[in-house]
């Protein structure tokens, strides 16, 4: 029997067999979405339960939006963009702004 993979998830911390249980939760979805959050690295790994909690709840899924938003900008001011910038530059990505000023 090979190797088996154990991923945490990133809601209940729980370690799950990785075949069983781990699913990819895309922050930004809808629309076609899923593919720029894969190319931007704004997904999670989630177990079952908590993946179906998410998408059962419409505050939780719209709070995993502003959590991708937020990777999102965090990641272009590393790059040297201003807030702004990576604001706008989120818009452009993906239609609109998951953030309240």
């Amino acid at each position: 029997m090979g190797r088996t993979e154990m991923n945490l998830c990133a809601l209940c911390a729980e370690k799950k067999i990785f075949r069983e249980a781990v699913h990819t939760h895309h922050l930004i979805s809808g629309n076609g979405r899923r593919q720029k959050a894969d190319e931007f690295g704004l997904t999670i790994p989630l177990c079952y339960a908590c993946h179906e909690k998410i998408h059962d709840n419409p505050d939780l899924l719209i709070a995993s939006k502003y959590v991708g938003q937020l990777m999102y900008e965090r990641d272009r001011t590393a790059e040297g963009q201003t807030k702004e910038q990576a604001r706008s530059s989120f818009i452009k990505e993906f239609g609109k702004s998951y953030l309240w000023d």
